[in-house]
């Protein structure tokens, strides 16, 4: 209480002064570039950009020169006209220059980041939803036996990886479209005609297809789940910042939380490609297994696009940037994974996020998309 004394009012006591609350720090706040990081980061852009639309071009120009009228039809003959391409190397070089460019600048982000506050991803009593972690869980060989996309360290052993992950993928996707536009996207696709009461997002990562699926569908219960324990622990704090309530859990694709149909939703963005083969069937017949008779399934996926050059160079992209198993699942029609699982009424057609072309050729480096549709 403050007095009064000699006509002056008197200091408070210790005692009497309240405590100054200490702002908790956001990660959103935290995957925002700094200032002095935004010239590396142009930099980088800036070489990806002369990479797309100057070498891409000029490769794609002698190939046509090279390949002769009619052009190659198979995979093998493109490949051997392409390896034999003035400029073939240093597109590849820069290619993969970039990718590890980009990973060696957002770790040094990470670093900074994790220094000032290494509690950043702990857990705090107003943290919103849940996160499960089953007691013994072990992650799969093919998964942890392989730093994918080649980020030193992966994603799933600390929660460096976790935030390595989430500011690389800020920077990949910087100048293209918003940070949740594609998985907005994705969610605005899902048939109008369901109103699920439980979603369930398969290989969620931190959460970037969740945080979509849980402000659609704001009275389901959505849940998260995946292989890595930081990404989880990421996306749960995202979720938070978000006031999104989203129940996270540690769990296998092939052996989801839950009884036999007890979802009516379950979608797969951009992780099928990531696993073995016999792993993408097991990962199915699990996704129909927890959805209720009815329910609804949908995958988003890479593709290739019927052109022997740019899939040819999709390939080695693919190769360059870490993801071992993506050539041998593109070989396979995107819709017989859903129709050996025992789905029916299974759909695929292109999918062009905002800010991409409607339809990929060889006149434009974009990631051409799949959507896929089914019900149980």
């Amino acid at each position: 209480m403050k007095q009064i004394i000699g006509g002056q009012m008197a200091l408070p006591s210790e005692t009497e002064i309240p405590p100054v609350p200490v702002p908790q720090a956001k990660v959103s706040d935290f995957l925002d570039w700094r200032e002095h990081e935004v010239p590396r980061a142009a930099t980088l852009l800036g070489l990806r950009r002369y990479w797309m639309s100057t070498l891409y071009p000029r490769l794609a120009e002698r190939y046509a020169e090279a390949a002769g009228d009619p052009e190659p039809r198979s995979l093998e003959a493109a490949r051997e006209v392409i390896d034999t391409l003035p400029g073939r190397d240093r597109f590849l070089w820069m290619d993969r220059y970039i990718h590890l460019r980009i990973w060696e600048e957002v770790g040094r982000m990470a670093d900074e980041r994790l220094a000032e506050r290494p509690d950043l991803l702990d857990e705090r009593e107003d943290d919103l939803g849940s996160l499960t972690v089953p007691e013994g869980f072990q992650a799969p060989a093919y998964y942890t036996g392989y730093d994918f996309h080649r980020q030193d360290g992966g994603i799933w052993r600390d929660d460096r990886g976790a935030l390595v992950y989430a500011l690389g993928a800020r920077l990949v996707h910087a100048g293209r479209r918003a940070p949740s536009a594609l998985h907005d996207a994705l969610t605005a696709a899902i048939p109008e005609d369901l109103a699920p009461r439980r979603v369930i997002d398969v290989g969620c990562g931190f959460g970037k297809t969740t945080f979509s699926l849980a402000r659609r569908y704001p009275d389901a219960q959505v849940s998260g789940v995946d292989l890595s324990l930081p990404v989880l622990r990421l996306g749960r704090k995202m979720a938070t910042e978000e006031g999104l309530a989203v129940d996270w859990v540690q769990a296998d694709a092939e052996a989801l939380p839950g009884p036999e149909g007890s979802a009516d939703l379950v979608v797969v963005s951009m992780v099928l490609h990531e696993m073995p083969l016999s792993s993408i069937e097991g990962a199915m017949r699990e996704a129909r297994r927890v959805l209720r008779p009815g329910g609804v399934f949908v995958a988003l996926e890479t593709r290739l696009i019927g052109d022997p050059f740019r899939d040819v160079l999709g390939a080695y992209h693919s190769e360059i940037t870490g993801e071992p198993y993506i050539n041998a699942f593109r070989a396979r029609e995107f819709g017989s994974f859903a129709r050996a699982a025992g789905f029916d009424d299974v759909t695929v057609r292109g999918f062009a996020p905002p800010g991409a072309p409607e339809k990929v050729d060889r006149h434009i480096w974009s990631t051409p998309w799949a959507l896929l549709t089914a019900r149980k």
